[in-house]
């Protein structure tokens, strides 16, 4: 995978806002942190969404570091302009992802905070303006106070370069909207991925059989099911190592914080006909 020569330009560029992806001031070599202006803000409910918003895209960083291939970088950058590159390219299609698997993580951190004003939180589904002689199809969460703001929190926008926002006022980030194509509920895409396995009950099975296999030979105390198989002999996993991977996240949020991808992504599934 060749790095853009125009994204290297923008991770040099200098240090960026962690909330608006503005230049904060600071050389490109050091690390990304809050703008004077972001940092500036009094408003209680918007401090609350800002610390969200960066909580939420590290657990979603830290998950995808587990579960992708590796990602490519350049020796001649600083730590702090890798760890730049690496968001960018990490993030890369991966919008529709993060809606399947957040949903519990979001709801746990924006609606059900003690000092929370988060009324409810949608998905968003969007085009993009033109970029890199391409529309994109994209999926953000909006978020909604009792106060009747509404926020856009897009913990996936970096894809797109280091200075898109983390999070934006929703009358801004429209701005960058060719068209909001939908308006759903927090869960739908997570629903949509899972009604995909609703008919191979078989193949699911087998994914939870073998992850509980894995789970166990790492020393975990539990995982939240019971697998019961139809004989005596273990179910094959899915020949795909990357279907099996899908059909385990699609089949539980119990992964996140308890499952060690490292030992998925060294396990190779026995090969067997496709279905």
């Amino acid at each position: 995978m060749s790095i853009p020569q125009a994204l290297l330009d923008q991770v040099r560029a200098g240090s960026r806002c962690v909330i608006c992806g503005g230049v904060n001031g600071s050389p490109a070599d050091q690390d990304d942190r809050r703008c004077a202006a972001c940092e500036a803000i009094t408003n209680e409910d918007v401090e609350f969404l800002m610390e969200a918003a960066e909580k939420l895209r590290e657990i979603l960083v830290e998950f995808l570091r587990r579960g992708r291939r590796r990602i490519p970088t350049d020796d001649r950058l600083s730590d702090s302009e890798k760890k730049r590159l690496e968001a960018c390219l990490l993030f890369q299609e991966r919008c529709r992802q993060a809606a399947v698997w957040m949903p519990a993580t979001l709801e746990q951190i924006l609606l059900k905070a003690e000092n929370t004003n988060v009324e409810k939180i949608e998905e968003m589904e969007i085009k993009t303006h033109s970029m890199r002689n391409e529309t994109w199809d994209h999926v953000v969460h909006a978020i909604h106070l009792k106060t009747g703001d509404k926020y856009v929190l897009e913990l996936t926008g970096v894809q797109f370069g280091p200075d898109w926002p983390l999070l934006q006022s929703h009358e801004e980030y429209c701005k960058r909207a060719a068209e909001i194509k939908s308006l759903n509920k927090l869960g739908t895409n997570q629903q949509l991925r899972l009604d995909l396995w609703d008919d191979d009950e078989e193949e699911l099975e087998a994914a939870r059989f073998w992850v509980k296999k894995i789970a166990l030979e790492d020393k975990l105390e539990s995982v939240p099911w019971e697998v019961e198989t139809s004989s005596s002999s273990p179910p094959p996993p899915p020949s795909n190592p990357r279907e099996f991977k899908e059909a385990v996240v699609r089949a539980t949020s119990w992964y996140q914080d308890n499952f060690d991808w490292e030992n998925l992504r060294k396990f190779t599934p026995p090969q067997t006909d496709q279905r």
